[in-house]
């Protein structure tokens, strides 16, 4: 693949807020177990491309191209329709040669563990990744299969920001008492406390919001309410279908 098209591609990223970019060697040992653990067919292909954003730029783009017009997974169509289009026309990957793992499918895709492949994030108390540029403000975006041989882009691993954190405060804000050790955040503790009749933490993270990492990237109010009014509604739809 021409160079220049490779770069113009990621730049067209960029532009919609999708400002990380992995390209992973299926073959690698941490993303084979990954795959393997999740039970995700993979042998056809070569890459994997991986996909996510940082700070505030792709929810300023999201608006600039018309935020919500669709009232379902609005951010998420968003994503794919943006990541296809760089496969098609940048890169000269055909529909045929990839395969959408994330997002808008079936699978679980262990996203947190390609992302410590792809060299970008650690283990946070509060259960999601924490990134060393952006901290908790960064998202997955995407997750690719493809059998086109893309040039591999991963980022060399940093220390993780909690290393050099001794307050914690993360810890002391959670209301529900879910944030403590790393890998051990207390799930059903979060949502329970986020599904008390105005819960504190029904459009919001506290324990998020207390962490003094990237503060300079966190999401605007707007865009808090809008992936935590997400996620609320996706706990909602779980518990009343059990």
């Amino acid at each position: 693949m021409n160079h220049s098209h490779f770069q113009a591609g990621l730049r067209y990223l960029a532009a919609r807020g999708l400002n990380l970019v992995a390209i992973l060697d299926v073959g690698d040992p941490p993303v084979q177990k990954a795959l393997n653990q999740a039970q995700i067919e993979h042998a056809p292909y070569r890459r994997l491309l991986l996909v996510a954003h940082g700070g505030r730029m792709l929810w300023r783009a999201f608006q600039a191209a018309g935020g919500e017009g669709q009232t379902v997974d609005p951010i998420d169509r968003y994503s794919r329709r943006a990541v296809s289009t760089v496969m098609r026309e940048f890169w000269g990957v055909a529909a045929d040669q990839a395969a959408f793992l994330y997002p808008l499918t079936d699978h679980l895709v262990p996203l947190q563990q390609l992302g410590t492949a792809a060299g970008w994030s650690h283990r946070s108390p509060i259960g999601t990744d924490i990134h060393p540029d952006y901290g908790l403000w960064f998202a997955y975006r995407a997750a690719v299969l493809v059998k086109n041989p893309l040039p591999l882009l991963i980022a060399p691993m940093r220390p993780s920001p909690c290393d050099s954190c001794d307050d914690r405060p993360c810890v002391t804000a959670c209301p529900a008492g879910a944030v403590g050790e790393i890998g051990r955040f207390g799930l059903n503790a979060c949502v329970t406390h986020r599904l008390y009749h105005r819960s504190s933490c029904a459009g919001q993270c506290l324990a998020r919001l207390a962490c003094p990492v990237a503060v300079q990237h966190r999401y605007t109010a707007e865009q808090i309410a809008y992936h935590y009014g997400q996620s609320l509604k996706d706990i909602r739809r779980y518990y009343m279908e059990e």
